[in-house]
């Protein structure tokens, strides 16, 4: 395991631009993606910041409602696949070494450096998260209380899961980590085994993973999904299915890594 740490160590070193562009790529995509997902939201935020004399109280009750970003959480789940796409460029042949690095410590040396990179990412989302609610409440919540009080909403709070108070979904975002992981195996093997075009293989391999775990799903429980029985293991089975499967996929990575060179 000691090994398999400082071979991590020496790769993060040297390859100093991943952890920098890990932040750069979350803010470039938390923004593009709100932009595209909250147009009528920014139109709200636009109008409001404009209108500093003459408060329109009907569209800050209206903006106090709007739904969170919960859009961030598939940027948990999706842009550290950005990075890891070039797993194999940042890793050497083992040849290279001095010292032979077994397959054993490159296995764990891979699922570690793919940790550090989704946690990385799924800080910096949460740090967003709560920079928009910081500035939202700043620039607008003394105004949409005002408008609570002229509307004549004088006993109703402002709902709390809403953009208001958006650091709330990250108690969602850090619920997604099972997703990730079972789809790292997929993505893993993919980038692994494929000689040529690896990258655009194992984005094929996870979408049919995907489909098929859905299709499957659906096929032994067709929808709608009705728990006649309420026990944890009944509503929970999908996830020791994607469990088992996942694990499954993590043990002929290794066998990948063990049998040929990457």
């Amino acid at each position: 395991m000691n090994i398999a740490i400082r071979y991590t160590q020496t790769i993060l070193k040297g390859n100093k631009y991943l952890l920098l562009s890990v932040p750069i790529v979350a803010l470039i995509g938390f923004f593009v993606v709100f932009l595209l997902s909250n147009q009528s939201t920014i139109e709200n935020i636009q109008a409001l910041s404009t209108e500093t004399v003459h408060k329109n109280y009907p569209l800050l009750f209206t903006f106090s409602e709007k739904g969170a970003f919960v859009q961030s959480v598939a940027l948990v789940i999706l842009l550290p696949f950005l990075h890891l796409a070039f797993l194999q460029d940042l890793y050497p042949r083992p040849l290279d070494f001095n010292l032979p690095i077994g397959p054993k410590n490159r296995f764990i040396s891979y699922i570690l450096l793919s940790i550090v990179v989704y946690v990385y990412n799924l800080l910096i989302i949460c740090l967003f998260n709560y920079l928009l609610q910081f500035y939202l409440q700043i620039r607008f919540m003394d105004d949409i209380k005002e408008a609570y009080d002229v509307l004549g909403y004088l006993y109703t709070d402002i709902p709390e899961n809403t953009l208001l108070f958006n650091g709330q979904i990250n108690s969602l975002v850090f619920m997604v980590g099972l997703t990730f992981f079972a789809l790292l195996s997929v993505f893993l093997v993919g980038i692994l085994y494929f000689q040529k075009y690896s990258r655009v293989k194992s984005i094929i391999f996870i979408i049919v993973f995907m489909t098929l775990s859905s299709y499957i799903g659906n096929w032994l429980w067709p929808e709608p999904h009705v728990y006649i029985n309420q026990e944890f293991y009944i509503q929970n089975y999908p996830i020791f299915i994607w469990c088992l499967v996942s694990l499954l996929l993590y043990f002929a990575l290794y066998h990948i890594i063990k049998n040929k060179e990457v």
